[in-house]
């Protein structure tokens, strides 16, 4: 029931399902996105369509031949759906489309995975760039050695993942030292995760030693509370 639907999708209440989600049947649920639309998602359905209501009207991600989208919990902050929106159009990309799916647990991957064969590829935020190692198929040189990914490449139901955290950064540190003619032998890389775990990966294929720094008290790294001016120092 169309009307059943739009009155669902206006409220916040409701019985919570697994995706953090109002659900309004037992087969169907209805969950927020950062820009406000309200998304009635299949990977929860005995449906193999997942369809959205954006700005009022009903949209079938099947109509475009390539999906792409974004994992992750919470995507509240993620300007990626606007940015790839802008980018297929500025390309005429038209059998394109991103959509983020925020999913609490690593879990529901599956589902969503089952739920759409068009999609191609995703990219990964925080928390999932470690644990969705345990959902591929294959893993790119660099992931594996730095232990994290943030993009899925899906291609012949096979699902590879590699990590673009390292040639991003790589690229504009290699930049910096040319343009300031900078060259050092230490750094401090602050955080412990995925991204961090490449940052490190990177520094020490550039012979540069890494010192981590993290919230958590170890032997092998320093806290936040232990960084003052002489080990800032001493890591330019």
């Amino acid at each position: 029931d169309p009307n059943r639907q739009q009155r669902v999708s206006r409220s916040i209440s409701g019985t919570e399902c697994m995706a953090g989600a109002v659900c309004w049947s037992p087969y169907a649920c209805t969950s927020n996105s950062y820009d406000g639309a309200w998304f009635f998602s299949s990977f929860f359905t005995r449906k193999s369509r997942h369809k959205a209501i954006l700005n009022g009207r009903k949209m079938d991600y099947q109509r475009y031949k390539r999906l792409f989208g974004l994992i992750g919990y919470p995507l509240s902050h993620s300007f990626s759906k606007k940015y790839f929106g802008e980018k297929f159009a500025n390309l005429h990309i038209e059998d394109a489309f991103y959509e983020l799916f925020p999913i609490p647990s690593i879990e529901a991957l599956p589902d969503l995975l089952n739920a759409h064969g068009n999609l191609v590829g995703l990219n990964v935020t925080i928390p999932y760039k470690e644990q969705v190692m345990a959902y591929l198929d294959e893993l790119d040189p660099a992931a594996a050695a730095i232990g994290a990914v943030n993009t899925i490449k899906i291609e012949k139901g096979k699902r590879k993942g590699f990590n673009t955290d390292v040639y991003g950064f790589a690229f504009a540190l290699e930049k910096s030292m040319r343009e300031h003619h900078l060259t050092f032998e230490r750094a401090l890389s602050l955080g412990t995760g995925g991204a961090a775990k490449a940052v490190a990966w990177q520094l020490d294929k550039m012979g540069i030693i890494p010192a981590l720094v993290s919230r958590r008290k170890s032997a092998a790294q320093y806290t936040y509370d232990d960084l003052d001016a002489k080990i800032v120092t001493n890591h330019p």
